[in-house]
């Protein structure tokens, strides 16, 4: 008989919000899974056309349990500075034809943006698709540590300890390196993946998301 994994409630709160489980309003949707619910073999169904069914088959045999909670706007935010700069910067840029950032006033590129080009996002514009790319995805350099843990339904085969830093073209502030207009994000991202390691024993560990 296999084990029964239980994955802590966060790494199912963020499939289930990336894949729409909530309305179109924010909140859960009223037929769908809301916080407080049990995810398993009872209510498998409500997640079916939430979760790939490599994923769904295991809650349905009841291997995958996993209760659902709220995240809340206020759980995660971003520095007060770096709000205030996004709220400002409503109507204040576009895009090119390149699809590079350009100061709606100048209709040339900002030397810098701090926040969020796009606070708000029109699904009728015709930029929408560059404007959404941007907002989330526009951030600046970086250096990201994450841990990948493979999962069979019983144990964790193995873990993959990632290490992997990013940098850009676009908004260098002056005194960085001179490369021109350019619609290129990002340099090439140094990656680094450290010595897989399988773990020790057969203990069925928690699957948790950095």
């Amino acid at each position: 008989m296999r084990k029964r994994v239980v994955v802590p409630a966060l790494a199912v709160v963020v499939v289930l919000v990336a894949r729409g489980v909530l309305a179109e309003g924010g909140g859960p949707a009223s037929d769908g899974l809301k916080p407080g619910d049990t995810l398993d073999s009872n209510m498998w169904q409500k997640a079916e056309n939430i979760l790939p069914p490599e994923v769904l088959k295991h809650y349905e045999k009841n291997e995958y349990v996993n209760k659902i909670v709220s995240w809340p706007e206020e759980r995660y935010n971003w520095p007060a500075d770096f709000q205030a700069a996004t709220k400002q910067n409503a109507g204040r840029y576009t895009t090119g034809k390149l699809g590079e950032i350009l100061d709606s006033s100048t209709g040339k590129q900002p030397p810098y943006i701090l926040g969020f080009p796009f606070p708000q996002i029109d699904p009728a514009d015709p930029k929408a698709v560059w404007n959404f790319f941007y907002r989330t995805y526009y951030f600046g350099n970086l250096r990201a540590e994450s841990q990948l843990n493979m999962m069979n339904p019983g144990s964790l085969e193995r873990r993959l300890d990632v290490d992997v830093r990013f940098m850009y073209y676009d908004g260098v502030p002056e005194g960085g390196a001179d490369q021109g207009e350019s619609a290129e994000l990002p340099l090439p991202a140094a990656r680094r993946g450290r010595e897989p390691e399988r773990p020790p024993g057969d203990g069925v560990p928690q699957l948790a998301l950095p």
